[in-house]
Formats: structure tokens, sequence, C-alpha cells
């Protein structure tokens, strides 16, 4: 079980010689990451999961672009000691991760390995307006556990709880402001470094994926230092339902048994 501090949760000791610092996604909380974080725990990872600020018991604040998550993670990252070896974030925190890039690379000459699962680049006008509509949904009418379980029969009963949880807590209000204070959705990848190693770790293009097949082929082609997969079978939630493939990522660095195929 992880332990609870403020609004954030955490797994392993803090004399671990590793660290792990994950971002969940939207109308999520820290604890999504549980069946991840409780792997890499054993694995002697310190793992450091922050609820994001509008979700769980993070603040509630007027602006919530992305550089606004940035800032409010900042401290969360500083007051930690010890250099963060791995970031993972899926969905809105992998667009958060990229956010972050510039205070995660230090001068260590190891690099800091960054998993982004299922990270939402771009988004449509009319996607958007969709979404904002699912999501205040779902966090001003939550589902039961039981209607999670029917819906996603690979989650845990765990995980249905822990989502339902995330969709009460969630600020319906910050929901509605992501999508206003990110306007265009776009998001690019960072410059190559040295100091970083990225992987992009996405669902099933052929079902409910956030990066399409193309997306994962024009990576491939175009920026060899990022290593692009997906995992078959899986939807937006790749952690709840294959939690392996992604502790594999993190801790093997190795992306070829979800490569994608470029021709």
């Amino acid at each position: 079980m992880p332990a609870q501090s403020n609004s954030t949760s955490t797994w392993g000791l803090p004399s671990a010689p590793k660290r792990a610092l994950l971002l969940h996604g939207l109308t999520s909380t820290s604890a999504s990451w549980h069946r991840v974080a409780e792997e890499l725990a054993r694995e002697d990872f310190y793992v450091i999961a922050p609820d994001l600020i509008g979700h769980g018991y993070a603040a509630r604040v007027s602006s919530y672009a992305v550089k606004d998550f940035v800032e409010a993670l900042k401290p969360q990252i500083e007051s930690h000691i010890g250099k963060i070896d791995v970031v993972v974030g899926h969905s809105l925190g992998g667009i958060v991760a990229l956010g972050l890039y510039p205070y995660l690379l230090g001068e260590s000459k190891k690099a800091v390995r960054v998993v982004l699962v299922d990270p939402v680049f771009k988004q449509d006008e009319d996607v958007k307006v969709l979404v904002r509509k699912e999501v205040v949904a779902e966090t001003t009418a939550p589902w039961t556990v039981e209607q999670y379980q029917a819906a996603n029969p690979r989650w845990t009963q765990a995980d249905c709880a822990i989502k339902l949880l995330g969709a009460v807590l969630c600020d319906s209000k910050a929901c509605e402001l992501i999508m206003e204070h990110n306007t265009p959705w776009t998001f690019s990848l960072p410059e190559p470094s040295p100091q970083a190693d990225l992987f992009i770790l996405g669902a099933d293009p052929a079902l409910d994926a956030c990066v399409s097949l193309q997306e994962h082929r024009e990576f491939a082609e175009t920026r060899p230092d990022v290593h692009t997969g997906f995992v078959k079978g899986t939807t937006h939630s790749v952690h709840r339902e294959e939690p392996e493939a992604v502790v594999q990522v993190i801790l093997q660095g190795d992306i070829s048994k979800f490569r994608v195929d470029t021709k």
C-alpha cells in the first residue's frame, strides 16, 4: 500500500537507490499507478506520485495551462532528496512530463528515462469539445465500481475503485479549464538530449489510442533518439491493462517487443 502525505502517494523507502516520478492522467489520482509502483518498489525504487492540480487532494487553482502543472510540481521534485531516475506520465501526465524536461536534466552523466504512456500530443477542437463533455460528465455523475468493471474487464477491482475515487475527487471546473487554457492542444517532443532517454508506449491504435499509428511511424522515421511502440490489445489505460509492459520499459529501457513496423 502507498504512503499518503497531503497530495502525494509514495511507495518504497526514501533510502532506496533509485527514484521514479509517476504522473497520472485526466480525472485520475496518484493512486492509479499502484500496480506499476508496487513493482518498482520491489526493484529498489522510491516511487513518488503526486496528484496533479485540480485532481485528488491537490490544490485548486485559477489557471490550468501545462506550465501551471509544471510549476506546481517543481517544489515536490526539489523536496525529494536525490536525482529522479525515471519519469512516467500517462495521457495528460505525459505532456506534463515533457514540460518538466528542463528541471529533470541535471549534470549527472546518467540520462533520466522518460516514459510517455499514450500521451495526447494533439486534439482537434471538435475532439476537445467531446472530451470536455465526457470528463465533466464523469466527474459530476461518476460510474459505480461495477460499471467501471463491466466496461473494463481487464482492470482489477482496485483499479475500478481508484478510478471512481479519482472521478469523485476531480474538480469538474478544472477539467473544463484544462481544455480552455491549453488551446490549441498541440504539443511536440523536446529537442534530443544526451541527458534523456525518451520512450513512447502507446495503446493499440486499433482501439482507444491517443497516439496514432501514423504518429508512431513519423516518430520512428524522424526521431531516431525516441523509442516508440504500442501494446497490442490495450486501450488508453495501458498501465491498468498491461502494467507489466510499462514496468518492462521502465526497468529494461527496451521497447523492441512493442516496436512499430515502419513499412
